[in-house]
């Protein structure tokens, strides 16, 4: 239980930090999904955490548990991206919603 609210909580900071930077720097918009990458296993690798640790899950060695749970993290921002965006809040950009071309033939 512990492993899953601290991925929640590290994917909430740096979906925090995210949205600072892109308000200073309004490039780093356009890269979004690089930049919550970056900070996701930057975030994991600081921390020292692999949450297939807490979870006992035997990895191949601790660098591909580290990156994953990077990936997890980096995964974790978008879902408060949404939540955010549902609940209300103007701040940034509302998460595009893809829409299927294609047609169903009857």
């Amino acid at each position: 239980m512990h492993d899953f609210l601290t991925l929640a909580f590290v994917g909430l900071g740096i979906f925090a930090v995210a949205n600072f930077l892109e308000d200073l720097v309004p490039m780093l918009r356009r890269y979004h999904g690089f930049v919550m990458l970056a900070m996701g296993i930057g975030a994991a690798y600081w921390m020292n955490y692999s949450m297939f640790t807490g979870w006992h899950i035997a990895v191949r060695n601790d660098t591909v548990g580290h990156l994953l749970t990077g990936f997890a993290f980096a995964g974790t921002t978008s879902v408060w991206r949404g939540l955010h965006h549902w609940l209300g809040a103007s701040e940034g950009e509302e998460p595009e919603e893809r829409k299927s071309h294609m047609r169903l033939a009857a």
